[in-house]
C-alpha cells in the first residue's frame, strides 16, 4: 500500500477515486481501507465529509465498503450513536463486533452513561459487552497467552 502513504497524504480523495474503478477483489478492498484509514488520521474532517458525500440511505457505495469499519471507528470521536448505525451496516459479523467494541469504548470515555445505556440494549454478546467495559481485562489476557 504505497498509494496509501504519499498520494494520500497529498490529496486523500484522489487515489479513493482512482481505486473505485480497480477490478474488485481482496487487494482493491485492502488498498480502500489503508487509504482511507491513512486519509482520514491525516485529515479526519475532510475524509468524513468524502464518506458524508458518498452514502445514500441505503449505505455507502459498495466499492467504498472496505471502508465501512474504519469510517465507523472515526465517526465515533464525535457521534457515537450515527457511529454506532454505520457499523450495524458491517456485513461480517466479527467485523461488526470489533467496530462496535472499538465505538463503545470510545463512547464510554467521552459519556459513559449513554454508552452504557447503549451498552444494555446493543446487539453485542455479554462476553463483548464486558470487553468494553473492561478493556485492560480483555487485553492483558490477550497479551498473557501471547507471552
Amino acid at each position: 500500500t504505497m498509494l496509501a502513504g504519499g498520494w494520500v497524504a497529498r490529496d486523500g480523495a484522489a487515489p479513493l477515486e482512482w481505486l473505485s474503478t480497480a477490478p474488485d477483489g481482496h487487494e482493491k478492498d485492502l488498498a480502500i481501507r489503508a487509504s482511507f484509514a491513512t486519509w482520514g488520521s491525516l485529515e479526519r474532517e475532510a475524509a468524513l465529509a468524502f464518506m458524508a458525500n458518498h452514502a445514500d440511505a441505503g449505505g455507502l457505495a459498495a466499492w467504498l465498503k472496505p471502508a465501512l469499519p474504519v469510517y465507523a471507528v472515526l465517526l465515533s470521536e464525535g457521534s457515537p450513536a450515527e457511529a454506532v448505525e454505520w457499523a450495524q451496516r458491517i456485513e461480517r459479523e466479527r467485523e461488526r463486533e470489533v467496530t462496535l467494541i472499538k465505538i463503545a469504548r470510545r463512547w464510554r470515555e467521552s459519556d459513559p452513561t449513554a454508552a452504557e445505556a447503549w451498552l444494555q440494549t446493543s446487539p453485542l454478546s455479554e462476553a463483548a459487552r464486558e470487553k468494553v467495559r473492561n478493556p485492560e481485562s480483555a487485553g492483558g489476557a490477550r497479551k498473557a497467552s501471547q507471552g
